[in-house]
């Protein structure tokens, strides 16, 4: 169903906050980096991990958590831009493959465990 629905989509939205009442964050959401794999532009919140995988007006756009406004200019805009929506989600994809493959989190965790 997650790969039918993201082959549906040109703009992935993932509005995230730390949770006020728990004070709960995300780390970097799975499906930012779905999205982003998919060739599909993100626009998120700075939040958590999120900045780590989405690059500010290169693969996607990050606003302030809270800001509905902003989030909603950032839609539009790419709404309105087919070819902007496109460079975006290329980047998304090569920075995805290049820094979240399955390849690159192994070599990762081997070297974390000195294997």
């Amino acid at each position: 169903v997650v790969k039918s629905l993201l082959a549906e989509s040109d703009i992935f939205i993932q509005h995230c906050r730390t949770d006020p009442s728990s004070g709960d964050d995300e780390g970097l959401p799975v499906a930012i980096l779905e999205a982003m794999a998919n060739s599909i532009p993100v626009v998120s919140t700075r939040h958590a991990g999120i900045p780590e995988a989405v690059l500010h007006n290169e693969s996607g756009f990050l606003e302030e958590p809270g800001d509905s406004v902003g989030m909603a200019r950032r839609i539009v805009q790419l709404a309105e831009d087919f070819d902007l929506r496109q460079q975006m989600g290329q980047k998304g994809r090569v920075f995805c493959q290049q820094h979240f493959s399955w390849e690159m989190e192994k070599e990762k965790l081997l070297e974390l465990l000195k294997l």
